[in-house]
Formats: C-alpha cells, structure tokens, sequence
C-alpha cells in the first residue's frame, strides 16, 4: 500500500474565514495585476482580532500545558496571513519584515508561542521566496499562502547554537538530488511543520561556506525528537530534528 502522508496541523473539515482579511486591491479584469500590499494598520488590525478573539482565549493552556497553539494558527490561516511575507507574485501578502513585527507585536500581547511559532513560519517562508524555482513555488509557497503549510527555520546545533553560518550537517550530490545528514536543536514548530529550512554546509563550495534547502517533513530519515519544557513561550514546540541519509531533489 502506498505510504499515507500526514495530514497538515492547519487542516480541519469546513473551515472557513472568521476574521477580517487584509485589504487587497486588484483589478481582475486586467491580467497579471498584482494586489496591492496591506498597511501595516491594517495587518495589526487583523492580527489584533485573532490575537483577542482566539490567542487570548487559549494562552493559559498553551502555556501551561506546553501545547502548540493550533486554534490560533488556524485563525491566521482563516485570516490569510499565513502568507504574510511571500512576495504578491506568488500570491502572498509581500508585506516583508515589517508587517511581520507588527503582527507577531499585536499577538505576542497576549500569547508569546503564538507570536513565535508564526514568526518562524513567516522567516522560514521567505527564505523559500527569495530564491524559489517553479517547483518549490508550486508545492510550498501555494499552500503556504492558502494557509494550508507549516514551515520552519532549522538552524541550531549543537556545538555552533545559533551561529547558522556555521553548520555542521553535510550535503552531499547523489546522482539527480543531494542527500542531508545532520541534527537540528530548537526548532519551533518542529512536530507540528511539514517543512523545514535546512542551513548545511556548502562542502563543495570549500570551507565556511554554506547553504540552504527546505526538507519535506514527511521524508525518509527524518525523524522528530521529544518536546522539552522550558521556562516560557512553552506552546512554540521546539525539539531536535534529526536528518539521516535524506535525499532532496
């Protein structure tokens, strides 16, 4: 029988929009126009309803209990800000860093996971942007824009912490793809992602340097490490990741 892929953490039967949209002006009748960025007073309006109407509502149990806060992304799915900082012509909000920082400031008043686990999701995000080919357009940036995506920074190791220049996990060339061996620490969102961004050293670009490449989660040799309980923003399910013989195309 064919391998049954894991269903996303932002998928539910019947979901629907709740709370008020960014504003995105575009004229459909003339093709390729692009919709005009949100103001950064409109994206902290939206963020504010969802951090008020949802975020608040489950704060104390996403941090008691270390629970991911799954409600809240779904609303910001539901809110189209999933796709905050993908570029408007792959169809997301292109509102950059800063429309970032101010809806993770207007979440984070209220759930400091929620504003963390989305802002490593937003990076993440636009890390794949600037460099996107067609295929990873299609079968990341799509669905991260259609709030039906996870993706995260995999950065972290140990030995190097957060110096991401300096990563330890290899790349290797094999025929048509490239294989990644190595281990994260501390990555948000880490259970609940189907994606990773992988820093890795660049070894045929000779010493110190290196490279980025995103990782299906669902991908033969890797495996997810256990949550651990610190001391706060305890919903942002950070753990180590773990990529054994994984072959990328």
């Amino acid at each position: 029988m064919p391998e049954r892929k894991r269903q996303s953490s932002l998928a539910r039967p019947g979901s629907s929009a709740e709370h008020p949209s960014p504003t995105r002006e575009v004229d459909r009748d003339e093709p390729g126009t692009r919709a005009r960025a949100p103001t950064i007073e409109e994206l902290r309006i939206t963020a504010r309803a969802v951090a008020e109407e949802v975020a608040l509502r489950h704060r104390d149990d996403v941090d008691r209990d270390a629970r991911w806060p799954a409600e809240t992304l779904r609303a910001l799915a539901d809110a189209g800000l999933m796709g905050l900082t993908v570029p408007s012509r792959h169809g997301g909000l292109g509102a950059g860093m800063a429309g970032l920082v101010a809806v993770c400031e207007e979440l984070g008043k209220h759930c400091p996971s929620s504003a963390l686990t989305l802002g490593m999701h937003c990076v993440a995000s636009a890390v794949i942007a600037a460099k996107a080919t067609a295929d990873q357009a299609a079968r990341y940036l799509g669905p991260i824009v259609q709030g039906r995506h996870v993706t995260t920074l995999a950065l972290s190791e140990a030995g190097s912490g957060s110096h991401f220049y300096l990563p330890a996990t290899s790349l290797q060339r094999e025929g048509d793809g490239f294989v990644v061996d190595g281990r994260k620490h501390f990555v948000t969102n880490a259970s609940h992602a189907d994606s990773y961004v992988v820093s890795v050293a660049a070894q045929e670009e000779g010493p110190g340097s290196f490279s980025y490449l995103v990782v299906d989660r669902d991908a033969p040799g890797v495996a997810v490490g256990e949550g651990w309980r610190g001391l706060g923003m305890r919903g942002n399910d950070s753990r180590a990741v773990s990529l054994d013989n994984v072959r990328v195309p």
